[in-house]
C-alpha cells in the first residue's frame, strides 16, 4: 500500500507518541453488517498490531484467528490511514492498514472476543477509531460502484426485453393476475390520499395500479417516481402524461429529493446489503413529509434460492418501529410513520 494517508484524530502537545503499525479487516456478513470486536474504549474491526518481520497479510490472518477464532480469505486492500489516539496518557501514532475480507470455514478453538455484527451506521457511532469507520465506508464504496453497474445492466436487459409487455417492464413477466397477487398488498399501507413517491418506479405501472386500487376505497394518489434507467423513466412519463414532470432519472442511493412526500415506497434490494439501513435512514429523513409513511419492501424469488426478509423484524432490529406490515408470495413489506 502506498500514497497519501487519510488522517484521523489530532496530535496534541504533551505526550510522546509511539508509532503503532496495525492491520484490520472489513468483513461483511452478506446482510449489510460488519464484524466488530470490543476494545476498551469502543468497538474495533478485527485485527491488531503487526509483529516484527510479519507481513500485513500474515498479521491479519493471525489476529482474526486469535480474536475471532476464524480463518479469513483476503479481498482487496482498502488503503491506509494515520490515526492519532491516546490511551492512559500514552499517545499513539497509529499506522492502520485495511483489507476487505471474509470468514471461511467454521470457528476453530476459543476466540478472545465475541464478534458483534453491526450495520455501518451503528459501528460509526460506537467505534473507537474514526479510521475504522472510514475503512468500512471505503469498502462499501468499492463494492457499491460494481453493484450499481451490474444492477443497471441487468434491469435494462430484463425490463426492456419485451416492449409490448408492461408487466415485464415493471419487474414481473407473468401477466395481470400474478401482478395483482404480488403487488396489491402494497396498497394496504396507504391509509389516506396524498403524494406517493415510488423509488425505483420502472415504467410507472405500480403507481398506476396503486392509484386504481386505492381509488376503490375513495383515496386519491398523486404519482411521483425515480429510476436509474432513463428508458424506464421515459416509459413512466408516457404512462402518466399529466404528471410527467414528477418523474426523474436518479439513483436512490444518492438521490436529492426536490420535495417531501406523504408516501415513499422503496425496495431494500436496490442497494448493497450493507447500505440498506442507511438508505432507509436517508429517505426517512430527507423525503418524507411530516406525518408521512415510508413503505419498505423486499422481493425474493424462491426459485433462485433467494431468502425473503421479514421486513418488520429487520426494521425493528435496527431501531425503527413499524406501524404495519403486509405480504404476498415473494413479497414482504412493513411501514414506518414519520412524526
Amino acid at each position: 500500500m502506498s500514497g497519501a494517508l487519510a488522517e484521523f484524530g489530532a496530535r496534541v502537545p504533551g505526550p510522546a507518541y509511539r508509532v503503532r503499525r496495525a492491520v484490520y479487516a472489513v468483513i461483511d456478513d452478506g446482510e449489510g453488517r460488519v464484524a466488530t470486536v470490543p476494545g476498551r474504549l469502543g468497538q474495533l474491526l478485527p485485527g491488531g498490531g503487526v509483529d516484527a518481520g510479519e507481513t500485513l497479510e500474515a498479521a491479519l490472518a493471525r489476529e482474526c484467528r486469535e480474536e475471532c477464532a476464524r480463518a479469513i480469505a483476503l479481498g482487496p486492500a482498502l488503503g491506509e490511514a494515520l490515526q492519532w489516539f491516546e490511551v492512559d496518557g500514552q499517545g499513539f501514532e497509529g499506522r492502520h492498514a485495511f483489507f476487505a475480507a471474509r470468514f471461511v470455514g467454521p470457528p476453530e478453538g476459543t476466540a478472545e472476543y465475541e464478534t458483534e455484527w453491526l450495520d455501518p451506521a451503528a459501528f460509526r457511532a460506537r467505534c473507537f477509531h474514526a479510521s475504522h469507520a472510514w475503512a468500512v465506508e471505503r469498502a462499501g464504496a468499492l463494492s457499491r460502484d460494481a453493484f450499481f453497474a451490474l444492477l443497471r445492466d441487468a434491469t435494462r436487459s430484463y425490463y426492456l426485453s419485451e416492449p409490448a409487455n408492461p408487466y415485464r417492464a415493471s419487474g414481473r413477466g407473468r401477466g395481470a393476475e400474478r401482478w395483482e397477487e404480488t403487488r396489491r398488498c402494497i396498497a394496504e399501507a396507504v391509509h389516506r390520499s396524498g403524494d406517493f413517491m415510488d423509488v425505483g418506479c420502472a415504467n410507472g405501472l405500480l403507481l398506476e395500479s396503486l392509484g386504481a386500487w386505492c381509488a376503490e376505497r375513495g383515496l386519491a394518489l398523486r404519482p411521483h417516481g425515480i429510476d436509474f434507467v432513463p428508458e424506464l423513466v421515459e416509459l413512466a412519463r408516457a404512462r402518466h402524461p399529466a404528471d410527467a414532470a414528477a418523474f426523474e432519472v436518479a439513483n436512490a442511493w444518492d438521490w436529492q429529493p426536490r420535495r417531501r412526500y406523504d408516501f415513499v415506497r422503496l425496495s431494500l434490494e436496490i442497494v448493497p446489503a450493507r447500505d440498506r439501513a442507511e438508505l432507509v435512514r436517508r429517505i426517512a429523513a430527507g423525503a418524507l413529509a411530516p406525518g408521512g409513511r415510508l413503505i419498505v419492501c423486499h422481493y425474493a424469488d424462491a426459485a433462485r434460492g433467494e431468502r425473503l426478509l421479514d421486513v418488520a423484524v429487520w426494521l425493528a432490529e435496527r431501531g425503527w418501529h413499524p406501524s404495519g406490515r403486509a405480504s404476498a408470495p415473494g413479497v414482504a413489506l412493513a411501514w414506518i410513520d414519520c412524526p
